[in-house]
């Protein structure tokens, strides 16, 4: 990163299955960049998403906890001067947003949203059908439903001082890495 630029980091936008994560892990191989992933720290922190476990890791305590980790580690990888991807759905709201900005403020960095726009049909399809991995699981047709339910209330749209690009989360990830490297362009 040349001396002059300030590190960015990338945060997103969009319901489960929107294909946040996807892009994220496509973007992080493609840049050689840092990528904080919630699910992944939240399943390392608290084991299986089942019983016990998954009322610790989503109650308003275990969010405190987790999300209180992931910012000090973004604003560690900031403070060294080098971009960061945070993949999580829970920025979607702005007080979360303005959380992390608070956090990171003094790195310098500059908070860039990408906003992933899948069909709600599509994304429930994706959350039901995805490959389990390290940082996602295949969910049921209702619980995904309760998470897209729970997204649309506490979802706060971008406002106009806030860095924003829209990224369809149905195309390959070629276009998107185009779409998003215009972007970018455009916002730095």
């Amino acid at each position: 990163m040349p001396e002059s630029q300030k590190p960015y980091v990338v945060v997103f936008l969009g319901s489960i299955g929107a294909g946040k994560s996807f892009f994220a892990r496509n973007l992080a191989a493609r840049t050689n960049t840092v990528r904080l992933n919630a699910d992944a720290m939240r399943l390392a922190t608290y084991g299986s998403n089942e019983g016990m476990e998954r009322e610790n890791a989503y109650s308003k305590e275990g969010n405190k906890k987790l999300f209180g980790a992931l910012h000090y580690v973004a604003h560690q990888i900031l403070s060294t001067g080098q971009n960061l991807i945070y993949d999580t759905a829970r920025l979607n709201g702005k007080d979360a947003r303005d959380s992390l900005r608070e956090t990171i403020k003094d790195t310098g960095a500059e908070m860039i949203i990408v906003w992933m726009k899948t069909p709600r049909d599509l994304a429930a399809q994706r959350a039901q059908t995805r490959e389990e991995t390290q940082d996602q699981r295949q969910l049921d047709a209702k619980r995904v439903e309760e998470i897209l339910d729970f997204h649309d209330q506490q979802f706060d749209p971008p406002q106009s001082d806030e860095k924003v690009m829209h990224i369809d989360g149905t195309i390959p990830f070629d276009d998107q890495y185009a779409l998003f490297t215009e972007g970018l362009r455009g916002l730095l």
